[in-house]
């Protein structure tokens, strides 16, 4: 992800949240609700929970609160729940930059295991672009 689309993804999630810490965190519950739907068909939604979950172990060093959103059971379908409940209790700032350094995170563990051309299109359609931003066509 190129500096850049981070700053997209962060100004859509601040968009989305505004200065509002729970309407935040359903901005970063929807985008991993849209994750979870676009790969779950492929690596199944235990596969997607799983690379969640190492996603956050690497993000915990620099966002320390996201250690409270680490499953401490078996593998299974990601807790959308109690992910957007650790969310709602940073401000709104905190909460985007965490849900942004998640995802990002993710998109590059992602990228290393199946290769940065599938994973960017399987993730294409996942991440929000601020508002009056559309996709450029595909080629």
């Amino acid at each position: 992800m190129t500096i850049d689309e981070r700053q997209h993804l962060e100004a859509a999630l601040l968009h989305s949240g505004g200065d509002d810490a729970q309407r935040m965190a359903e901005a970063v519950v929807d985008l991993w609700t849209r994750v979870d739907s676009a790969l779950g068909p492929v690596i199944g939604r235990a596969g997607v929970a799983a690379l969640l979950q190492r996603c956050l172990h690497l993000t915990v060093p620099s966002h320390v609160w996201l250690r409270q959103a680490l499953s401490t059971g078996p593998p299974g379908p990601i807790d959308l729940q109690s992910l957007g409940a650790v969310f709602a209790r940073q401000s709104a700032a905190e909460a985007a930059a965490g849900g942004v350094a998640l995802f990002v995170q993710f998109q590059a563990l992602l990228s290393s295991l199946i290769g940065s051309a599938l994973s960017e299109r399987l993730l294409h359609d996942v991440h929000p672009l601020p508002p009056g931003e559309g996709r450029p066509p595909d080629l």
